[in-house]
């Protein structure tokens, strides 16, 4: 992987930072003349906004690229980054993602990749609509990171990072940008998702991606001067039942919707339906992305019946009128 960045750009200074205690392996840079390893002293449990934040103070550049270790940027990608940069820099993109899909490889198909060869990507989970995907790879500049205060370092191991620091540049640098062409996302052992997703360092997370996002103005400007604390904000929105990490919306007597209310602020009390989704969808994400979720949770939600399948074409139609 540091080999193909250093050969994308090779006039460009790339860090690696890795967690303390280091590994006893270490990978062998001195063929790389624009890599340097900083190591960082986090404690013992994976800190991935340490790392980060340890990495951009480290840089040099007015630019930011940051690419995740198991991601692999596709020539179109590498080519988005470079036309990218005057984007992030003239403030016409607060964050840019240089891809607009992701191919999910295998074990055997990231071999192949990182050999030098192409891979067949019909035969892996190929061209995922990335809509929402805020990891991977982005770009921003050093002013945006120390305008936002950095990767809010509340989060713990992996998760909701990358959505939070977003959330943060729309709300006080400017607009998200997004790409065409692909990344690569390669295999590589890990922990139970599953198992982690339902725990508490996740759901913790999650939570707070959810205060990020619903900070008001004044909470907002008082946390990024450090007038007011994470933890403190993090009990005030707690009490006010504003953090709910998801909801569980049982479609038919076999199918649950499982909808991220970190993203979307469901009025409580209020019967779910799926007009109340997609208006509230449509609201916060346009009529682009609605359309998309609504074919996803057809193709997901194989038992619905013919009154909900009936419900789903009038708002479809309906938005589309919007168009």
């Amino acid at each position: 992987m540091l080999g193909r960045l250093s050969a994308l750009f090779p006039d460009n200074e790339i860090v690696l930072a890795e967690q303390l205690p280091a590994s006893t392996s270490p990978l062998d840079l001195s063929e790389y003349r624009n890599v340097r390893r900083i190591e960082v002293d986090a404690g013992t449990v994976f800190h991935k906004t340490r790392l980060l934040n340890e990495a951009v103070k480290a840089s040099s550049a007015d630019v930011v690229v940051m690419v995740d270790a198991d991601s692999y940027l596709s020539d179109e990608a590498a080519k988005s980054v470079e036309d990218g940069v005057d984007g992030v820099l003239s403030g016409k993109y607060g964050i840019l993602y240089p891809y607009g899909s992701v191919d999910y490889l295998t074990e055997a198909q990231t071999r192949v990749l990182l050999s030098g060869d192409t891979v067949n990507s019909k035969f892996c989970d190929h061209g995922v609509i990335m809509s929402r995907q805020t990891g991977l790879c982005n770009m921003f500049t050093k002013a945006t990171w120390e305008k936002v205060t950095g990767f809010d370092e509340f989060f713990k191991s992996w998760g909701a990072e990358d959505d939070a620091f977003m959330f943060k540049i729309r709300r006080l640098v400017g607009p998200v940008g997004r790409t065409a062409g692909n990344i690569y996302h390669l295999f590589h052992p890990h922990v139970d998702t599953d198992a982690y997703r339902k725990g508490y360092t996740y759901m913790m997370n999650r939570k707070a991606c959810a205060l990020v996002r619903r900070m008001s103005d004044s909470d907002m400007s008082d946390y990024i001067s450090g007038k007011a604390s994470f933890d403190s904000l993090m009990d005030k929105y707690e009490k006010m039942h504003r953090l709910d990490c998801e909801l569980h919306w049982l479609c038919t007597k076999s199918d649950i919707l499982s909808i991220d209310t970190t993203i979307y602020d469901f009025p409580k009390g209020v019967p779910m339906s799926f007009g109340l989704l997609f208006d509230t969808m449509l609201a916060e994400d346009g009529p682009e992305y609605t359309l998309e979720f609504i074919e996803s949770t057809r193709v997901h939600l194989k038992a619905l019946t013919d009154e909900q399948n009936a419900e789903l074409d009038s708002i479809v139609e309906a938005i589309k009128r919007r168009l």
